[in-house]
């Protein structure tokens, strides 16, 4: 069983076409996600951004 799978591509249309179960990035703690790769997320999975902003603006998190 491998526990990390190498792809070649689009990892967000990976995850978005269940290619891909599981996809993890690294974030701030201030509910921005600007660009590069986090603003693709933003754009492309919202759910995932307003579960990001969720905890930013929650006691859950020291970045405010």
């Amino acid at each position: 069983m491998h526990i990390i799978k190498t792809i070649q591509g689009d990892l967000i249309e990976a995850f978005i076409n269940n290619e891909v179960r599981h996809m993890a990035h690294g974030v701030n703690c201030f509910g921005v996600m600007g660009a590069g790769i986090a603003r693709t997320v933003q754009k492309e999975i919202p759910d995932a951004f307003r579960a990001y902003q969720a905890v930013c603006d929650s006691d859950q998190s020291d970045g405010k």
